[in-house]
């Protein structure tokens, strides 16, 4: 795989959302509708659906507090964060929401007071990676 490409117009400082299809099918998809001037407004703002098409990833009873740093981002959930208890989807979807988020800032993240230390191969005691773009889909061949 080639390295991510910046994006550097400055229109591409979203929040992402979960959206639902008529299929039923979940994808992660940014708020094309607002853009922020920092990653911690946009974080903090994940919190509320911002309309009937988006929802959010984040559940209403985990809270957080973003500390911004030299070289990394910190989200530090208030409560202990047990994401098995979250379910494997809705967490997963909440830790790639972030990451988008954080990523559309070219900025990386790194959790703070989750129960688990690894998650889908992520070691969350340490920054993550920025991921290249969301909602993986199989590769095809006819």
């Amino acid at each position: 795989p080639s390295e991510p490409l910046p994006l550097t117009s400055g229109q591409n400082h979203y929040n992402y959302y979960l959206v639902q299809q008529g299929n039923s099918q979940e994808f992660l998809s940014s708020n094309f509708g607002q853009s922020y001037e920092t990653l911690d407004l946009a974080l903090e703002d994940m919190k509320v659906t911002p309309n009937d098409f988006y929802t959010s990833v984040i559940p209403s009873t985990v809270n957080f507090e973003v500390v911004k740093g030299k070289d990394v981002t910190l989200v530090k959930f208030k409560e202990p964060l047990d994401l098995a208890s979250m379910g494997a989807i809705k967490a997963t979807q909440m830790i790639d929401g972030m990451l988008l988020t954080a990523a559309s800032f070219g900025e990386p993240l790194q959790f703070e007071n989750i129960v688990q230390t690894e998650w889908n191969g992520l070691d969350l005691r340490k920054p993550l990676p920025i991921p290249v773009g969301p909602n993986l889909m199989p590769f095809l061949l006819n």
